[in-house]
């Protein structure tokens, strides 16, 4: 059988060049014409997949930076929601202290035993309505005496008055009030005018 094998491999290999007539090369062409098309689409099949990689790489950066973006958005939005908030809050909050001050500065003029303990309650309310605002970044704008300052106060009269300096505020009508440099409320005030 050993003999057998290599006398067949040796008639195969010991073709002679009557034998290679009979070879059909339009065949042996079709069979490197297909092997190559399969390459070809092999190559077309890994530039299509890496131009689809490509495209899914820079979709997914794309997605990553929009996301960090709306994250970025919301912070912001949420920080003004906030500020916005409690402006509104605070605004409505100085209302209820300036009603402390009117029931201090009325009760300060009766000299009533029962009135002065009602006055020491009012007075202990608005102190503590003041050290609250301070604990939110809220301060308070007394200007009495001071130059005027348009950006922080608003002038309601002006009057002529050798005793004080031009535009210098003689008194508060009503105190403003400001949160981390935002004016929540400027300060009423009557400005002096030099004769």
């Amino acid at each position: 059988m050993k003999n057998e094998l290599n006398n067949d491999n040796e008639e195969f290999f010991f073709l002679n060049f009557n034998d290679l007539k009979n070879i059909d090369f339009n065949f042996l062409k079709k069979i490197f014409i297909i092997k190559e098309k399969k390459n070809i689409d092999l190559e077309i099949k890994n530039l299509n997949f890496s131009n689809k990689l490509k495209e899914l790489n820079d979709l997914l950066f794309r997605i990553k930076a929009d996301f960090e973006n709306f994250k970025i958005r919301s912070k912001k939005d949420l920080e003004n929601s906030y500020k916005h908030n409690m402006d509104v809050f605070i605004k409505e909050y100085i209302n209820i202290i300036d009603h402390l001050e009117h029931g201090l500065y009325s009760c300060k003029e009766i000299s009533d035993s029962k009135v002065l303990i009602i006055y020491k309650g009012l007075e202990l309310t608005y102190k503590s309505s003041i050290i609250l605002l301070k604990k939110f970044g809220v301060d308070v704008i007394d200007p009495k005496n001071e130059k005027f300052n348009p950006i922080n106060h608003e002038a309601i009269t002006i009057v002529e008055d050798k005793n004080y300096p031009h535009s210098t505020v003689i008194d508060v009508l009503q105190k403003g009030y400001i949160i981390h440099d935002r004016i929540l409320r400027h300060a009423k005030v009557v400005v002096s005018k030099s004769c």
